[in-house]
């Protein structure tokens, strides 16, 4: 089996569609990896369903170039998705991780306002700057990190020298 793995993208949104209505992804065709992206009480918007709306929340976040997820192919047909969304408010783990925790790869990206994504990038994360990384890491009791250049970032690496900084 030869897959390939693809960014989803406004022109991929039916792939994601199909995949999601296929027999056995009942729970995904319900919250199209929306609910793990929101903060609080999940509520439809009126006259719609709750997967509805978030199928419509998703294909907003798309159309505003942020890449929400990747889709493998097989033949030229989507046969699967992962999510690389966060939660914008994480619950604390009820497991303490060890002293010296290490978060061996993780990454930053922007603000884009300050640390400018290349033009060629191979796609548009979200802002997710070194305050909230180090915030994330403090919640879950992890001391150190290697922070890993991104794509997005092309060869300007200010955003990890600011960050190490």
């Amino acid at each position: 089996m030869k897959l390939k793995i693809e960014p989803f993208t406004p022109e991929r949104r039916e792939d994601l569609v199909d995949l999601f209505s296929r027999p056995g992804a009942s729970i995904a065709r319900g919250c199209y990896c929306i609910c793990y992206r929101r903060a609080g009480k999940h509520v439809a918007q009126p006259g719609l369903s709750y997967s509805e709306t978030n199928k419509r929340a998703l294909k907003r976040l798309v159309e505003r170039g942020v890449v929400p997820g990747l889709l493998s192919y097989e033949s030229g047909r989507a046969i699967g998705w992962v999510s690389l969304g966060y939660r914008s408010s994480p619950s604390r783990p009820r497991v303490r991780l060890p002293a010296g925790a290490c978060d061996a790869h993780c990454h930053i990206f922007g603000p884009e306002a300050i640390f400018p994504f290349a033009d060629n990038r191979p796609f548009t994360p979200a802002d997710a700057p070194k305050e909230r990384l180090f915030a994330l890491h403090a919640m879950l009791g992890i001391s150190r990190c290697a922070i890993v250049q991104s794509g997005c970032h092309g060869f300007d690496n200010r955003v990890v020298a600011d960050a190490i900084a």
